[in-house]
């Protein structure tokens, strides 16, 4: 078996699990989620749950074995840097983005503690990881008459990340939040590639993108869904897809079978420094 380390929202945890899921399949081995990151937390919850995933969760006994447990020591040998010299299968992403060579002799027994925000590290298995990540349940009433329209137009979806990008200090100073002339600029890129495209606006702030994105034409504010599964589902099914700099909007748009018609902010996070292309696949527009 190899054990990954599940943490942060809906998109990190995508992330993680496509790792975890194409080593699985590579070395023909199971595949375990530590998900003992949640019960710690008040702001984020587990929902690989929700999708007909591969995987089982790790136990406390293999969390422990594998150096990653929630005791004094643990946590003590991760703070000191230490855990990988103590732990030979303990492998530590310390860069964001960057490809870890590591992966590529993974072996089985090893434990994978990072984020994974690299579609190379899976890409091979997409057909695999679009069956895993289809949803356990149907979606909710309103977001299966949304999926009839999205269906029947030339839709593009467009996400705007708000929330804590905006309301918390430290995280709108790591991430910001993509510019009214990004959007432009993406709008006017897909209709030069579709004819008469409608926009479906995906937001943790509806009311906002209804003030600020009245400037676009043949626009529905999808506001009425039950779940983040919901806004999922119908992105993916988008005929095009403008993402803002967050990784739930990432999956919305890889999922998408139509290659070549997705807009990505050419910066990720605020910092200059921090920003990679890696995270894009290579035919998305960087914009």
């Amino acid at each position: 078996m190899i054990i990954v380390k599940i943490t942060g929202g809906l998109g990190n945890q995508l992330f993680q699990y496509a790792l975890g899921r194409a080593l699985s399949l590579k070395l023909g081995c199971e595949l375990v989620l530590d998900i003992s990151f949640y019960p710690l937390q008040t702001l984020r919850k587990y929902e690989l749950d929700k999708f007909n995933i591969k995987a089982r969760l790790a136990t406390t006994t293999e969390i422990k074995k594998a150096g990653a447990g929630n005791n004094f020591t643990a946590k003590l040998v991760r703070k000191l840097g230490l855990t990988s010299l103590l732990y030979q299968n303990y492998i530590k992403e310390l860069e964001s983005f960057s490809y870890v060579n590591d992966i590529d002799d993974c072996k089985e027994g090893c434990y994978l503690d990072g984020y994974w925000q690299n579609p190379k590290y899976f890409e091979a298995f997409k057909k695999e990881l679009c069956e895993d990540l289809s949803p356990v349940a149907p979606i909710s009433a309103p977001a299966a008459k949304w999926l009839d329209k999205i269906k029947s137009t030339e839709s593009v979806s467009l996400h705007v990340r708000r929330g804590d990008y905006v309301k918390n200090a430290y995280t709108n100073s790591v991430h910001g939040i993509c510019s009214l002339e990004y959007y432009r600029n993406a709008i006017e890129h897909i209709q030069q590639q579709i004819d008469t495209p409608i926009f479906y606006i995906f937001s943790d702030d509806i009311q906002w993108c209804k003030d600020n994105l009245n400037f676009i034409s043949n626009v529905n504010f999808v506001d009425d869904t039950c779940s983040v599964i919901d806004d999922l589902a119908l992105m993916q099914k988008c005929k095009a897809n403008i993402i803002a700099n967050s990784t739930f909007s990432w999956w919305g748009a890889w999922l998408n079978s139509s290659q070549g018609l997705q807009v990505a902010p050419l910066n990720w996070f605020s910092f200059s420094d921090r920003n990679s292309q890696d995270i894009y696949p290579k035919l998305w527009r960087i914009l």
